[in-house]
């Protein structure tokens, strides 16, 4: 079925009853609602809006995850997360979801800075909608976690900060889960000019002046400013039947090796049939994503203070 670090397989085992009683606390508290459409930039463009899964009337704050969807960086919405957003609230989290927008109109940086408005925007109404600040995560699919891998880097870097021309809010993200995601940049502006097919029109779409300018694409390159002795743990799954991305992730788990930083890479098999690129955000219900999903939520329990 899996690669699993045997560690981790006793985090998960020893966290399940913790997971278990939560939910059940959630259970009691009330059923989480999916609230739409909220602007976290007050101008009405629906790139800068979120969805956010959450039980206002709850006894207390629930834990809270940033969910960042995928789409090659030229498409997706977050109402792709819904039906994966779920499964986290049924474990007792809240969810929040934002668009961003799409590249070639948006660079790096743009993305950078809708991120980091939307943790503001969660950051100034926890209070209003039961957020705990005190507990916050991030997770992302395919370009998703790619977004969250550089939002990562970047709260560990005053330069990058300045760079980016961005503020980190005051909350920490404990934990960071990440699905299929597309980690490898040097890979894409080569595919930029190759005959990769899906991957060569993703990078083509991307535009030149993301991948193509220097300036950009060092400061966005993962294996460039990801700095060993700042950068936080991680933990991600692929699938070898990943036929356009299953190299990025083995890549991030090389790379993050030989750098000494601590992380958790798993892969998994299908049990009736071969996995595709983000099978557990695609198809929640199926018993692959369902693993794979516990597990992931287990991780995220071990983090939580």
């Amino acid at each position: 079925m899996r690669k699993l670090v045997p560690v981790l397989l006793m985090v998960c085992l020893m966290v399940s009853a913790f997971s278990g009683a939560w939910m059940a606390a959630s259970a009691e508290a009330g059923t989480a609602a999916l609230i739409t459409n909220l602007s976290y930039i007050d101008d009405q463009d629906e790139d800068h809006m979120l969805d956010l899964l959450t039980d206002t009337g709850a006894d207390s704050s629930k834990p809270l995850i940033l969910e960042i969807h995928g789409g090659g960086f030229f498409g997706g919405t977050k109402e792709s997360l819904t039906a994966h957003a779920q499964v986290f609230a049924d474990a007792g989290f809240s969810v929040a979801m934002p668009n961003y927008t799409h590249m070639p109109e948006a660079s790096f940086k743009t993305i950078v800075q809708e991120i980091f408005t939307f943790m503001h925007w969660i950051e100034e109404n926890a209070d209003t909608y039961s957020l705990d600040l005190e507990n916050v995560f991030m997770s992302g699919d395919s370009a998703g976690g790619y977004i969250v891998l550089l939002t990562a880097a970047v709260l560990a870097s005053p330069e990058l900060q300045t760079y980016y021309e961005v503020t980190p809010p005051s909350f920490v993200v404990r934990g960071y889960a990440l699905t299929c995601p597309v980690a490898d940049l040097p890979a894409l502006a080569e595919a930029y000019e190759g005959d990769a097919g899906f991957v060569t029109f993703m990078a083509g779409q991307m535009g030149e002046a993301v991948l193509k300018d220097e300036d950009s694409f060092n400061h966005a390159d993962l294996f460039q400013i990801i700095d060993p002795e700042t950068f936080p743990e991680v933990y991600f799954l692929t699938t070898p039947t990943d036929t356009n991305f299953y190299s990025h992730s083995v890549e991030l788990d090389r790379f993050l090796t030989e750098k000494g930083i601590e992380h958790t890479c798993v892969e998994y098999t299908g049990t009736e049939g071969d996995l595709v690129h983000t099978f557990n955000i695609m198809k929640p219900e199926d018993s692959d994503s369902q693993q794979a999903n516990q597990e992931m939520i287990a991780y995220l329990c071990s983090k939580m203070d």
